[in-house]
């Protein structure tokens, strides 16, 4: 294991439209002690090619060709062969600020953590957007590891993106992604580091650049969504469920519209709205968000009303001024 060498898994399946921005941004970075990884899992478009021309020019890129298994196999496989003593995840469709490695590996080293979290922006069609983080007060610090999970399941906090992280490999050991989930795999992989950890830092700068696309696979009805909440209730205490069941109760709502056209996924979603309305405190349901918050109390009542505002609300979060009327809210 290189000491102080940084190595950056990029799992890779049919990304050629985003995938040299992807890349540029990693061999730009001011700290230059990284190795890329990209795995190609599967690829049938020109993401192989592209890569490939990348990595005549740059000895630091590696190249893994797999069969198409998904993107937790991707992570894993890149995990498996990192030779460096961090690790860092980057999607295929997302990028780095040029000064990302410098900013994660001094804070990991200035706090001698074993994980150090950072902010991002929010990219939706053509406008950038910072998440806004106010959990915390200062710049940057030491977290708590409650703190740090009700940050991870909250909807403005760190949330559970891997690849808004600097970990030391010792530290994930054998921990890996679940590779029989397809939805939230980052937030059960993050937890479970978490529980491995020492000391967890943060900083509340934002280096990452998050594309939010239309066809997103977390945006579709997923019954592994499910089983992946399970999971992760298993992995925390009971006082972190009542955050769990907002997340599950909201994502119901958002696929009454969604999944309309079909009956068995309408009549399911129907089937545990209802049974979580039995289970479940309407006082209990609460998002940070204040409008995503007002809009899951409507839903309780109404839940049609409910989804219809969350697809109105999809378009609006597209504009500038939806950043402001958050960041003046929560100011308030």
């Amino acid at each position: 294991m290189s000491e102080n060498l940084i190595s950056i898994i990029v799992p890779v399946y049919n990304s050629e439209k985003y995938l040299r921005a992807a890349i540029h941004s990693l061999l730009n970075q001011t700290y230059q002690n990284i190795e890329v990884i990209l795995i190609n899992d599967g690829s049938t478009d020109g993401s192989q090619e592209l890569i490939s021309s990348f990595q005549k020019k740059d000895k630091r890129i590696k190249l893994y060709n797999t069969k198409n298994l998904g993107v937790s196999h991707a992570r894993n496989y890149g995990i498996d062969r990192a030779s460096g003593s961090y690790i860092m995840f980057l999607d295929p469709d997302d990028t780095y600020d040029k000064s990302y490695c410098l900013e994660m590996i001094g804070l990991i080293n200035k706090f001698n953590a074993d994980v150090v979290m950072s902010n991002y922006y929010i990219c939706r069609g053509k406008n950038i957007y910072p998440n806004v983080n106010n959990d915390l007060l200062e710049c940057e610090g030491l977290i708590s590891r409650d703190k740090t999970l009700r940050s991870i399941l909250s909807d403005t906090g760190f949330r559970g993106f891997s690849c808004t992280r600097i970990f030391r490999k010792n530290v994930i050991n054998n921990v890996r992604f679940n590779e029989s989930i397809s939805y939230l795999e980052d937030m059960l992989f993050n937890i479970s580091i978490v529980h491995n950890a020492r000391i967890i830092a943060y900083t509340k700068k934002r280096y990452y650049f998050y594309l939010q696309r239309e066809d997103s696979a977390s945006k579709k009805f997923n019954k592994s969504f499910f089983k992946s909440l399970n999971l992760i209730r298993g992995k925390v205490g009971p006082e972190f469920y009542s955050q769990i069941d907002s997340i599950i109760f909201y994502n119901l709502v958002v696929w009454l519209i969604t999944e309309r056209k079909s009956r068995e996924n309408s009549q399911f979603i129907r089937r545990n709205i209802k049974n979580m309305k039995s289970q479940i405190k309407f006082k209990t349901l609460k998002m940070e968000n204040p409008i995503k918050n007002l809009i899951l109390k409507l839903s309780y009542a109404f839940p049609l009303v409910g989804s219809c505002m969350i697809h109105m609300l999809s378009v609006f979060m597209k504009t500038k001024l939806y950043s402001k009327l958050i960041s003046m809210l929560r100011k308030g």
